[in-house]
């Protein structure tokens, strides 16, 4: 390296170092909070979707079935050998006692669990939207009348008989309350009108991986965040580093020593460029941490996120970084003080805020390769498609060699922007 450019990279590099602020600003604190923001978050998800272990389900009932109820008791192990066994081996001969208790077992892996002190018997609707949002019930069950005597008649039945579940999609428990109540239902039906079974046994019949459990929560909210993080660490440093210099006349004076202006405008690149790079460790370096407490919080079986999926990230995160500084870098050269380069790059930020937050509002990477020609939305896309695994190295070839090229460009032009006089002793 020419003598000249390394005494202007290293007096770049030791004034960043020695200014403990901006260390902290640009390094330190953008993959902390990363990081702590990560935790929460994920942390709530889970709970957003869990269910307290001890919670006590209260379910409105109109025109009570004491079959049902029964079957429920049975279940919970309230009593034995109730009377309505009985009674259906009486009606139905065609089945055994041995084949309906086959049905009485519980399943303990539910959110939920509904016992017969769950249930209150009321006698109209009255107040019944109001009751399930304020949540002094979860659901309102309404039986047709005279069901047990429906079900228990000798005549066969032409009219299917219509059990109505009056549920809020809005709240978790309702949601876990209403599934289980249908699974206590089905259950009952089978046990009188067994013509065939759906998915019994202990095997697993949902095909969907830890990957996919954990694609929706992980893609929607990661990329947002990271790419917040990125133009605030870069955004700390980048805009004023070289208009700072024009603003208080020490780039001037080194613009009329004795030094080809070339040569400073590389030192500066280089110190900016290894600074930017520092950023986008710092910032990959949150995302290794984050993953594995993330994906404990997720109770997922293994990590789901290998050597290939870190290595991309790492990858996408380093060149997203020294694009965005570089660019912010060549406004910071063209403005003639700090205020001037905070106000150009402000427009810039806030454009890209918007286009992180598009990450909310799709499912999963896109799929045309043209999106990935766009710079800054490529690297979304990317962040988006890794975290939900959908993403192929073409992509992220493509993503890294476009935002290089913006890179390499963005350089180019603050080399001769170096070279004219008017835009670097602008007033």
């Amino acid at each position: 390296m020419n003598k000249t450019i390394w005494l202007i990279f290293k007096k770049d590099i030791r004034r960043f170092f020695t200014d403990l602020r901006l260390v902290l600003a640009s390094l330190v604190m953008p993959p902390v909070l990363f990081t702590v923001m990560c935790v929460v978050l994920g942390a709530s998800s889970v709970s957003m979707f869990s269910i307290s272990d001890d919670y006590e389900c209260k379910i409105a009932v109109m025109n009570p079935s004491d079959y049902i109820m029964d079957y429920i008791k049975e279940r919970n192990g309230v009593s034995k050998k109730t009377d309505f066994i009985e009674e259906i081996v009486t009606k139905k001969n065609d089945i055994s006692i041995e084949e309906i208790s086959d049905y009485m077992t519980v399943d303990n892996n539910t959110e939920i669990s509904i016992n017969p002190d769950s249930f209150v018997v009321v006698d109209s609707f009255e107040n019944m939207e109001d009751n399930i949002r304020n949540k002094k019930y979860d659901l309102y069950v309404i039986y047709p009348e005279d069901l047990d005597t429906i079900m228990m008649s000798d005549k066969e039945q032409t009219d299917v008989q219509q059990i109505s579940i009056y549920y809020s999609s809005a709240e978790k428990e309702s949601v876990a309350v209403y599934k289980e109540m249908l699974q206590l239902l089905n259950g009952y039906e089978e046990s009188v009108y067994n013509i065939y079974d759906i998915n019994s046994g202990e095997k697993t019949y949902d095909v969907a991986t830890d990957k996919d459990k954990m694609r929706e929560t992980w893609s929607n909210f990661i990329p947002f965040l990271l790419m917040i993080f990125i133009f605030s660490s870069a955004s700390t440093m980048a805009p004023t580093e070289i208009s700072r210099d024009k603003s208080n006349g020490v780039l001037n004076s080194m613009l009329v020593a004795p030094i080809s202006r070339r040569e400073l405008a590389v030192g500066k690149i280089l110190s900016i460029t290894f600074i930017s790079i520092l950023q986008g460790i710092a910032n990959s370096i949150s995302i290794v941490i984050v993953l594995p407490i993330a994906l404990a919080n997720l109770n997922s079986v293994d990590n789901t996120y290998g050597l290939k999926e870190y290595m991309q990230l790492v990858l996408v995160v380093l060149i997203t970084v020294s694009m965005i500084v570089a660019v912010f870098s060549v406004l910071s050269t063209f403005s003639k003080d700090t205020k001037e380069a905070t106000m150009l790059t402000a427009p810039i930020t806030l454009v890209s805020t918007l286009i992180s937050m598009s990450a909310n509002l799709g499912h999963g990477a896109k799929e045309s390769i043209c999106y990935y020609f766009v710079p800054i939305y490529n690297s979304l896309q990317c962040f988006v498609g890794l975290f939900s695994f959908e993403l192929d190295a073409e992509k992220v070839l493509i993503t890294c060699v476009v935002n290089l090229l913006v890179t390499g460009t963005a350089i180019f032009i603050i080399t001769k922007m170096f070279q004219s006089e008017k835009i670097m002793f602008r007033r």
